[in-house]
C-alpha cells in the first residue's frame, strides 16, 4: 500500500462527536474537541468513535512506514508504536485549529523524542495543517517541510504545527515545561474572572533517552516545584 488513504481515517472521526481532523466541519467548529459531554455519549458512539481513532492510527502508519521507506533513513519505531497516541491527541484530547497553527490558546504537542519525526508530520497531515501529501513524501529530503528531526518554523523549514526544534535528548521535556510556566504566566497576568483569555495545556512524548538525561529530570523537578498541573508528558518506553 503506497501513501494510504489516510483521508478515509479523517472522515470517519468527522462522521462522530470528534472534531480534532482535516475536514469542513472543523473549519467553523470548536477546535479538536468533542462537541458533546462524554456522558452523553452513548454506546455506539464511543465503539465508533475508537474504530475511527484505530482506524487513523492505522493510516498514520501507513504514512510513516511508506515516507521512511522512500527516503531510506528514519526511525519506524516510535511512529508505529505510539500511533494510537497520536489518534487520541489529535483527534480527540488536543485543542488546536490548522487554519491557524499559531492561534494563541491552542494546546501545544513538543515530540522530545525528535529522531521518531515521521509521528508529528503523519498526524499534522491527517490533522488538517498545510503538510501537503507530497511534502510527506519528501522525508529527510534537502529544503523540505519535513526534515529528519522537527524544526520550528525558519528560513530553512516552515512545518506548520511544529511548536520546538527537537532531536537532543530530553530538551524536548525542557521546551515542554517552558511552555507549560509560559502560559501559567500568561493566565495569572491576564485572565479575568470575566474573561478567560489562557487555559491550554502542553502535551510531550518523550522516549528512554530523554529521561536518561539530566536536563529532563532537572526540568521535571522544577515542573513539579511549580506545580505545573496543564503539563503532560508521556513515555514511549523500550521494553
Amino acid at each position: 500500500m503506497k501513501f494510504s488513504m489516510y483521508t478515509l481515517a479523517a472522515t470517519a472521526l468527522m462522521a462522530g462527536p470528534v472534531m480534532g481532523f482535516a475536514g469542513a466541519p472543523l473549519r467553523n467548529a470548536a477546535f479538536g474537541v468533542s462537541t458533546r459531554p462524554a456522558s452523553k455519549l452513548n454506546m455506539s458512539t464511543v465503539v465508533d468513535t475508537k474504530a475511527a481513532l484505530a482506524t487513523a492510527a492505522n493510516e498514520a502508519r501507513g504514512l510513516a512506514m511508506d515516507s521512511i521507506a522512500a527516503a531510506k533513513s528514519g526511525h519506524m519505531g516510535l511512529p508505529l508504536g505510539a500511533a494510537e497516541i497520536g489518534a487520541t491527541l489529535y483527534g480527540s484530547a488536543m485543542t488546536y485549529n490548522p487554519s491557524d497553527p499559531t492561534w494563541i490558546n491552542r494546546d501545544r504537542f513538543i515530540l522530545s523524542a525528535g529522531h521518531g519525526s515521521m509521528f508529528i508530520y503523519s498526524w499534522l497531515h491527517i490533522a488538517g495543517y498545510d503538510l501537503p501529501l507530497e511534502e510527506v513524501k519528501n522525508f529527510r529530503q534537502h529544503n523540505s517541510m519535513t526534515p529528519g528531526h522537527p524544526e520550528f518554523p525558519n528560513s530553512e523549514h516552515t512545518t506548520p504545527g511544529v511548536e520546538s526544534t527537537t532531536g537532543p535528548l530530553g530538551q524536548g521535556v525542557a521546551n515542554a515545561v517552558g511552555l507549560a510556566l509560559s502560559e501559567k504566566m500568561a493566565e495569572a497576568v491576564y485572565n479575568t474572572a470575566d474573561h478567560k483569555i489562557f487555559g491550554h495545556h502542553v502535551f510531550a512524548l518523550a522516549g528512554d533517552g530523554c529521561f536518561q538525561e539530566g536536563v529532563s529530570s532537572e526540568a521535571a523537578c522544577f515542573a513539579a516545584h511549580e506545580k505545573l498541573d496543564n503539563l503532560i508528558v508521556m513515555h514511549d518506553a523500550n521494553e
